[in-house]
Order: structure tokens, then C-alpha cells, then sequence
């Protein structure tokens, strides 16, 4: 009897591990296209797109000079809108996700498409909002910049 005992626990106890997988998602994020790399944005202030959905920042935004940034380990410093423009995009995903973005600038048909891939857990107990900030080379305003945000639940 005790012989089955612990084989039925031993069994059980493999059975439910089974169906619990934990949720491990890589937690680094990658930017591709043309996101200038190694950039560390520092905001005036958290959470400036909860008044903005999709946004673009050049020299001209109300928002231009809410920004600094750090390009590849230099001192941070105001983003020279000469030369870079801000993308944002905000998403909300739960506690435990990566993002992989990239900015593609089409010069021919004058576009600009932000895309962003949102790998998170199922019902991991909490929402985060991500801005999603990305810095890219300057494009003019004219421009149309499109939005393409889709989620990956593991």
C-alpha cells in the first residue's frame, strides 16, 4: 500500500508539473531597421503618451524639448532634431515581456512604418505601459508614418 501511495503521488505530482508550464520569456528587447542602436532615452517626465496614442517628435513638437538621450554610452544630451527624429508608440503587456521594434524609413514612397512585436506571458497578474521610444534619422514631416503593433502570448 505504501508501495502505491507514493507511486500515486510521484505520478500526480508529474502529471500536474506537465500542465503548469511557466511562462520564460527572453527578457531583451531588440530594435532593428533603421532605430539608431544603443540609445537610452531620458524623459522630462514618465508616462507623457498617456495624453498622445502613436506620435512623432521633431524639433517643431510641443514635446521636443522633454527629451535627452545617450547615444551609444556618450554623456546624455538633447536630441539634435537635425539629425534624429522620436517615434513612439505605447502598448500595455503584462508583467513579463520583450519587444522587438523597428522603424522602416521608405524614402521612394515617403513612408515611415513603426513596427513592434510584443512576445509577453498569459495572465501574468499585471499590466505594464511601454512608450516605446525609438530614435531615427531625421525624415521630413510630410512623410506618412504607420503603426503596426501586434502581441504573442506564450
Amino acid at each position: 500500500m505504501k508501495l502505491f501511495t507514493l507511486l500515486f503521488s510521484l505520478v500526480l505530482l508529474i502529471g500536474l508539473g506537465s500542465c503548469s508550464k511557466n511562462c520564460d520569456i527572453s527578457m531583451t528587447d531588440t530594435n532593428g531597421g533603421d532605430i539608431v542602436p544603443d540609445v537610452i532615452f531620458y524623459p522630462k517626465s514618465g508616462y507623457l503618451t498617456s495624453n498622445l496614442t502613436e506620435y512623432v517628435i521633431d524639433g517643431n513638437h510641443p514635446y521636443a524639448e522633454y527629451f535627452q538621450v545617450s547615444i551609444d554610452g556618450s554623456e546624455k544630451d538633447t536630441v539634435d532634431y537635425s539629425q534624429y527624429t522620436v517615434i513612439g508608440c505605447p502598448t500595455n503587456a503584462t508583467c513579463n515581456a520583450s519587444y522587438d521594434r523597428t522603424v522602416t524609413i521608405d524614402d521612394v514612397n515617403q513612408t515611415v512604418t513603426y513596427k513592434i512585436v510584443v512576445n509577453q506571458c498569459k495572465d501574468c497578474g499585471a499590466n505594464i505601459n511601454a512608450e516605446n521610444y525609438v530614435l531615427v534619422p531625421n525624415f521630413p514631416s510630410t512623410y506618412n508614418v504607420t503603426y503596426d503593433v501586434s502581441y504573442i502570448e506564450q
